[in-house]
């Protein structure tokens, strides 16, 4: 006969993982950019501004669009910073099109310049918030100053 409690710990290792659609997380960044050299950075300045904020880290947009497509209902992932050229068939514009009926905030990061930038999107009413690479200190850290504050909207 086997120790009941040995059988309750093995059950408890086969329950599943909570679904995200179940529970509220903490506002969580998705950071797409081949350039894994950035995450140390990007780490430490969300945490020392809001511990509770995750950073979640795509190097393509095949890993992007997983991420994307888990946060449907948007609850764990609110806000996108994405390079525009991406590892893939898929450029960080792709991405924000096909997601753009959701309610995540998508914020562009490149080389190229802000004039540049904006003959991407010549029949957007609106442009989306670009920064042009290198991306100092100073401007990572007011990003995620503002990503903290920003209240969720449902």
């Amino acid at each position: 006969m086997q120790n009941p409690r040995i059988n309750e710990g093995k059950k408890q290792r086969l329950r599943k993982e909570p679904s995200y659609s179940n529970q509220k997380y903490p506002a969580s960044i998705l950071v797409i950019d081949d350039d894994i050299t950035l995450k140390p950075l990007y780490e430490q300045l969300l945490y020392s501004i809001n511990p509770s904020m995750q950073l979640i880290w795509a190097t393509t947009d095949t890993q992007a669009e997983f991420y994307l497509n888990e946060n449907k209902d948007n609850r764990f992932i609110r806000y996108v910073i994405t390079d525009i050229f991406l590892s893939g068939k898929n450029t960080g514009i792709d991405l924000w099109k096909k997601h753009a009926d959701s309610r995540l905030k998508f914020i562009f990061t490149s080389i190229i310049t802000k004039e540049k930038f904006s003959q991407y999107f010549y029949n957007e009413e609106e442009l989306p918030l670009f920064f042009q690479k290198p991306v100092g200190v100073e401007i990572c850290e007011l990003l995620f100053r503002e990503l903290a504050k920003t209240k969720r909207t449902a």
